[in-house]
């Protein structure tokens, strides 16, 4: 079970990183595909793999409850948000607005604001443990880098929105180490059992 929760963390990561290097692409439209409605369909599957992961991790420590449970709350509303936008109401862009596509929007940024506290929160209770010594700061980035995502939108008519993409390929690439941390974690465990 416990390389399940590293194996979600990876594909996870993996599967984030593709989708956002594949909307860059995606957003002019035509019949190109896959197209950025279609891509953006598919947001809930990582993000449930990541809400996994983060059970993992949260399973390893068991501190942080309260920003556990706000991230899985905003892992639950990301996933809503982007099902009702793009698999109900076919997306928000470029004036395209009706009332479904608007509320999955809104509820996905609401997530959005949801994971961000509850991931520092967690990342801050899981650094404290020093449960992988140093490294153990890594879930407190992932939680700075996926809520510095607000602060390059907001600043996106001053500069162009390259970090906030960033931000998106940071995150995902965070997942995949603290896939491999928690990897570690547990061939350490296994060692140390063996003894």
């Amino acid at each position: 079970m416990k390389n399940l929760f590293t194996l979600s963390a990876v594909v996870g990561g993996i599967f984030w990183l593709a989708l956002n290097l594949a909307l860059v692409g995606a957003w002019e439209r035509g019949n190109n595909f896959p197209t950025y409605e279609f891509l953006n369909a598919l947001r809930p599957l990582p993000l449930a793999l990541f809400a996994f992961a983060l059970y993992g991790l949260y399973r390893l420590v068991k501190v942080g409850r309260v920003g556990f449970i706000i991230s899985l709350a905003g892992f639950a509303l990301l996933a809503a948000g982007a099902a009702i936008e793009f698999w109900i109401g076919g997306g928000v862009r470029d004036g395209d607005v009706d009332t479904l596509s608007l509320a999955g929007w809104l509820t996905y940024l609401v997530g959005y604001l949801g994971l961000s506290i509850g991931l520092i929160a967690f990342g801050i209770a899981f650094y404290k443990t020093r449960a992988w010594g140093a490294n153990s700061i890594v879930p407190l980035i992932t939680g700075i880098v996926w809520a510095s995502w607000f602060v390059f939108i907001m600043l996106g008519h001053v500069m162009q929105n390259n970090f906030a993409d960033m931000a998106q390929y940071l995150f995902a690439l965070l997942w995949i180490v603290l896939g491999v941390l928690k990897l570690k974690e547990n061939q350490a465990r296994v060692a140390m059992s063996g003894n």
